[in-house]
């Protein structure tokens, strides 16, 4: 799955922002980080919700992108 979306704040915040995944997990709605992340901190699964239907993805939110680096 991939996702774009255009966020009016300056690069250097945005990027200390995505650098803590704690932090990117609490803007997620629907997201439920596993037990013990500490091996991958945003592992687990999102639960979207379309009409009647329910889907649940698994797995890890990577951030990718250019001249991405976190930290």
């Amino acid at each position: 799955m991939e996702h774009q979306v255009f966020v009016p704040v300056p690069v250097p915040a945005l990027r200390r922002t995505l650098g803590d995944p704690a932090r990117v997990a609490r803007c997620v709605p629907g997201i439920q980080q596993d037990a013990g992340g500490s091996a991958s901190p945003l592992a687990g699964r999102l639960k979207f919700r379309a009409g009647g239907h329910t889907i649940t993805y698994r797995g890890e939110l990577k951030l990718s992108g250019p001249g991405w680096r976190a930290g």
